[in-house]
């Protein structure tokens, strides 16, 4: 009986010393529990970066502005080149087979030849003697600011580029053996007549001389026709004489140059649209009249007069060159004055309109 008692109390003691096996249901419940809570937990910490990760929203943010950067730039990059192709002057395109190196459009300083080609005239430039025969014209203008004025207010739409013909009326003598010439002849109607469509006021806003209203005199001839034509509805005594070349010398020298010998136009693209500048276009002239008068003896052209006349009264305006602008004087006779230039003074002034003075011929090209 003592030895069961034993027996029982070792195997008790052996047991309270190892433990006791546990159920294997449990810890395999507790391990997938645990495993499902930590994957919960990671997908909601993924939720949770993907919604609030600061870093992640600036790379896109950053990416965003890079795209957008970029396409700023390539179209400030195109306007630019826009901008330039606008302002860039493009290069002249030479011509072979001509008497000039290049064709229109034609630039200030331009000599212009028969054939149509223009060479740049520079100092010491050298021509040949056909070439110095063909030369026809010098530009002196290429602008947008000597279009007529609309309500006082000048178009500037249209740019011209107008030339100087090389023939001026000092080197040519009229019918009468005179080289100068009057604006209308004395028994015209415009002699009476204050043509007021083709005056022209001036300004010097910066110091630089600014001519408004009648500034282009491509057609002050028809002006002053349509001026008389007018006026002869309020007045039969006042008629359109202006289809008579002996009423208006001036005007003919300059609009029949063609036919003025020694002008060199004559069977060329260039026989017609000659005229009288206005006040505002023989000041272009002058602000060119180095290059001009240069080019001009270079081919065998005129000269403006400068001087040689100081032994007449200067009541006769030895170097005066007319305009086809009417005479402002405001007072009773301003009807009977037309505006001249000097370009011995490069000054203008007021001048009887039957007294003679020197013409020039211009056109636009």
């Amino acid at each position: 009986m003592k030895k069961l008692v034993k027996a029982v109390f070792a195997i008790f003691v052996i047991a309270l010393m190892t433990g006791c096996p546990k159920s294997t249901d449990e810890p395999e419940k507790d391990k997938t529990v645990q495993e499902d809570d930590q994957d919960k937990n990671k997908d909601q910490n993924k939720d949770t970066t993907d919604q609030t990760n600061p870093d992640d929203d600036e790379d896109s943010g950053d990416q965003t502005d890079t795209n957008q950067d970029n396409n700023n730039t390539d179209q400030d990059k195109d306007q630019d080149e826009d901008q330039d192709d606008e302002t860039t002057p493009k290069p002249r395109q030479e011509v072979s087979g001509k008497l000039g190196t290049y064709g229109a459009p034609y630039e200030v300083g331009d000599i212009v030849f028969k054939d149509g080609s223009a060479t740049p005239y520079t100092q010491g430039l050298n021509l040949t003697a056909e070439q110095k025969a063909a030369a026809v014209s010098i530009i002196f203008y290429k602008g947008n600011n000597l279009n007529s004025d609309v309500n006082y207010k000048t178009d500037t739409s249209i740019t011209r580029t107008l030339g100087i013909g090389l023939l001026h009326s000092e080197d040519y003598t009229n019918s009468e053996g005179s080289s100068r010439i009057p604006w209308c002849h004395e028994d015209s109607q415009g002699a009476v007549n204050e043509i007021t469509t083709i005056e022209a006021s001036n300004s010097r806003p910066d110091g630089e001389l600014i001519f408004f209203e009648d500034i282009n005199g491509s057609d002050n001839l028809e002006q002053i026709s349509s001026f008389l034509a007018g006026e002869h509805e309020k007045d039969d005594r006042i008629f359109d004489d202006t289809s008579d070349p002996e009423m208006y010398p001036a005007f003919y020298f300059a609009k029949n140059y063609k036919d003025v010998e020694g002008s060199r136009v004559k069977g060329t693209a260039f026989e017609t649209g000659w005229y009288l500048p206005t006040i505002a276009e023989i000041w272009q002239v002058c602000k060119q009249k180095d290059t001009i008068e240069s080019a001009s003896e270079l081919c065998g052209g005129s000269k403006f007069v400068m001087s040689g006349h100081d032994n007449e009264e200067y009541y006769l305006r030895p170097y005066y060159y007319w305009t086809s602008t009417q005479g402002r004087q405001y007072r009773a006779n301003s009807a009977y004055y037309a505006e001249i230039f000097s370009f011995y003074h490069e000054s203008y002034d007021t001048y009887s309109k039957v007294m003679d003075c020197y013409v020039i011929a211009i056109r636009e090209f």
